[in-house]
């Protein structure tokens, strides 16, 4: 399993708070959904899908629907 990546490191880096948030949990522990990541980082939904939609800009994710 890899290591967590800091919030901080990535801030440090220049990355935007809320994107160094969700890299940071999914570092941590992938797959997760958007609910998750929510609540592991206290950030709104809104927010992590902000996140997300970055992420998966730079083709650092991919992301998927699931059933429930």
């Amino acid at each position: 399993m890899a290591a967590e990546i800091p919030t901080e490191a990535l801030t440090q880096n220049g990355y935007p708070k809320t994107l160094a948030a969700v890299v940071s949990a999914l570092s941590a522990e992938a797959p997760l959904t958007l609910r998750q990541i929510s609540t592991r980082t206290n950030l709104s939904n809104t927010q992590v899908s902000s996140g997300l939609r970055q992420c998966r800009s730079h083709g650092w994710v991919t992301s998927f629907q699931g059933d429930g």
